[in-house]
């Protein structure tokens, strides 16, 4: 049982990325309404079914003005910007029930966001300013008590504000979310033994910070059906992802290369050390030949502090391949990973280092 003074954290449900485009007409035509956008040959509108993303511009404004814009100080840019997102968030809130109940059935747009960077875009031909670009972060209420928010690492709410301040263009990266969500314990950060320097001074090279809590959006298109909190550390010259939580799984792929073959084996951190595991690869040297399954691999099983840890490992032949592997854990947490790893022109070379695409 899990200790009263125990921070928890929560886990956020992904709806299929699906149901906004299944609603296309719906979204787009609530989105012309608050842009005042009707020509369709001018005011061009896509959401990705893969992702669920949505994009917009005006292909008569954004870039293509024969003349420098006529913009509008930052601070109106900004409130311009600001005022289209409220009112496109309140569009698309389940509290609007002239939705379909698809709609109504998620949180179709971010309802947190941070403000992150207001600049002026110049023109391509460099003669003067094209559009101002207001960028925010998507966050979420990570735990309880104490209501802290985190930043969705991966997603990211743009505005472009034209000529007189009209909104040119507009681009949502983010995932919507299930009205689903649970509360697990939230683990601490693990503390380095050589960190013993305070946060921003450098240690052995590195400049350190304290870990930021966030939640992780993977890549379009990779299978994910929740957000599951991590630790996000700077080390100055690289940034490290570590799981907060047991939903929180990290995968790597380290190679071993030998004669005629590399030997592949993923690592997984987090979770309960039981795992099940699902490989396949594209070759990039023979891509038409498709997507090739490869299974579960040879599964074995490697003691860790207090717990049996599973790992998989693969043969293939030496060449150039995206590497994909499904990972799931016995309490129900997932992590898809892809990685391209490739063989060494030397063939006695061995590395055991992860290759990172």
């Amino acid at each position: 049982m899990a200790d009263a003074a125990t921070e928890r954290v929560a886990v956020y449900a992904l709806a299929h990325p699906a149901v906004l485009s299944d609603e296309q007409d719906v979204v787009v035509r609530l989105l012309r309404q608050e842009l005042g956008a009707a020509d369709a040959s001018r005011h061009q509108i896509h959401i990705s079914a893969s992702s669920g993303c949505i994009g917009y511009v005006d292909q008569q404004d954004l870039w293509n003005r024969p003349w420098p814009a006529i913009l509008p100080a930052a601070t109106e840019a900004r409130g311009r910007a600001e005022d289209f997102l409220r009112r496109w968030i309140a569009t698309l809130s389940p509290a609007n029930r002239q939705l379909p109940p698809s709609l109504l059935e998620v949180e179709a747009v971010p309802t947190q966001l941070r403000p992150v960077q207001l600049a002026m875009v110049p023109r391509g031909d460099g003669k003067g300013w094209d559009h101002w670009l207001y960028r925010m972060q998507p966050a979420l209420v990570a735990t309880r008590p104490g209501r802290r928010v985190a930043d969705i690492f991966g997603a990211l709410v743009e505005v472009r504000v034209g000529e007189y301040g009209r909104i040119v263009g507009f681009n949502s990266r983010w995932r919507p979310l299930a009205h689903e969500r649970i509360f697990v314990d939230l683990k601490p950060p693990v503390v380095e033994a050589d960190q013993t320097k305070t946060a921003n001074q450098p240690s052995g090279g590195r400049q350190e910070s304290e870990p930021i809590l966030v939640y992780v959006l993977d890549g379009d298109g990779v299978p994910q059906f929740y957000l599951a909190p991590y630790y996000m550390k700077n080390h100055g010259h690289d940034i490290e992802i570590e799981g907060a939580s047991a939903y929180s799984l990290s995968v790597q792929i380290s190679r071993e290369q030998r004669e005629g073959e590399m030997i592949l084996t993923a690592h997984v951190d987090g979770g309960s050390g039981d795992y099940a595991f699902n490989w396949a690869l594209y070759p990039l040297d023979e891509f038409a030949e498709g997507l090739r399954i490869l299974g579960s691999g040879a599964v074995s099983a490697e003691p860790s502090s207090r717990k049996i840890i599973k790992t998989s490992t693969v043969r293939v032949a030496n060449g150039v391949y995206v590497v994909l592997v499904n990972v799931k854990d016995r309490t129900g947490a997932f992590k898809h990973h892809q990685q391209q790893v490739f063989a060494s022109p030397f063939p006695d070379a061995v590395s055991q280092a992860p290759l990172v695409s």
